[in-house]
């Protein structure tokens, strides 16, 4: 028995899941690769093709919709996974939505999904109906109203209707978080406003990953001779250069009042005014959606209220 699959993949537990209908899916943790998919093929039983339904069946959703890919087969119990497949989006419940028809395609933001085919990118609505035309050779999401769009080898910002509200003159540009995006022109990285006005440039090194980070809570991240600090929206240094500038698999970022950094390899916490509210002496930390903060030094954990208080003592 043969049939064609999609497939989506959930970063939160690292499956793929592999949904045959609507009303039936196979979740395995196989085949799964953090940074790219190319291909795979596991062995499994047959599938049951009468299950009832599996809120798992769907991927990691945003706004209510998952991406998915119809590059899978399965064929005398092997299952085959390709991401050559076109890409469409699945709602909660399953059930296919925007039939995959893209050579590309990004999470649902603010309403709208950016799309491509054929070298073109542009907008689609949940129901797929495209509401900014595919003219653009890249689009990256919405974020507080804009996106940023490539034409021509440039960048620029486009508004919901597609309207051009910053000209296409960026060789690099990010999305927008509190207001400010980091754009990158004539090869230096500042942040802008919505109107395209320059705030400050950004003559900081970024912690070894690949761009500026985006402001949370006011503040961002830079690295100054090797050492971390923080800048305001105005570019001044609020936290001087004095905690470890490696270490980060993400840019530190505050979350409610608090942000883990380094200090000679040990983690602890900051607040804002840069006092130390947990102190640098541990091995491994985890922040939670809720502010609540698990550290430990690899035998014993400790837990921590949103405000840096001990849980638990």
């Amino acid at each position: 028995m043969n049939f064609d699959l999609y497939w989506t993949k959930r970063k939160s537990d690292k499956k793929i899941v592999f949904l045959l209908t609507g009303l039936s899916c196979l979740i395995l943790q196989a085949c799964y690769d953090e940074d790219a998919l190319h291909t795979c093929s596991t062995t499994l039983f047959p599938f049951q093709t009468s299950l009832s339904f599996n809120p798992n069946c769907i991927g990691d959703p945003s706004e209510g919709m998952s991406l998915i890919n119809n590059g899978g087969t399965y064929s005398e119990r092997n299952v085959g996974l390709t991401s050559t497949g076109k890409w469409g989006y699945a709602n909660l419940k399953a059930e296919i939505v925007v039939h995959p028809q893209y050579d590309s395609a990004r999470d649902f933001a603010e309403g709208l999904a950016s799309v491509g085919v054929n070298g073109k990118s542009g907008f689609i609505d949940k129901t797929g109906k495209v509401v900014i035309p595919l003219q653009f050779s890249e689009t990256f999401s919405f974020s507080e109203g804009l996106a940023a769009a490539k034409l021509n080898g440039k960048w620029g910002y486009i508004d919901k209707t597609g309207r051009v509200v910053i000209p296409f003159q960026f060789t690099e540009a990010l999305a927008f978080s509190e207001g400010l995006a980091a754009a990158k022109l004539n090869g230096k990285w500042r942040y802008i406003d919505k109107t395209g006005r320059f705030v400050f440039s950004f003559n900081y090194g970024v912690l070894g990953l690949v761009y500026p980070p985006a402001f949370t809570e006011g503040f961002v991240p830079a690295e100054l001779n090797g050492k971390l600090g923080f800048i305001d929206k105005t570019g001044k240094v609020v936290i001087p250069f004095k905690f470890d500038a490696s270490g980060y698999g993400l840019h530190p970022s505050f979350l409610q009042g608090l942000v883990a950094v380094k200090l000679n390899g040990k983690w602890g916490y900051i607040d804002k005014s840069g006092q130390v509210i947990i102190p640098f002496k541990y091995n491994y930390t985890q922040r939670f959606d809720d502010g609540t903060i698990e550290v430990s030094t690899g035998e014993k954990g400790e837990d921590f209220d949103k405000t840096g208080k001990p849980i638990g003592q």
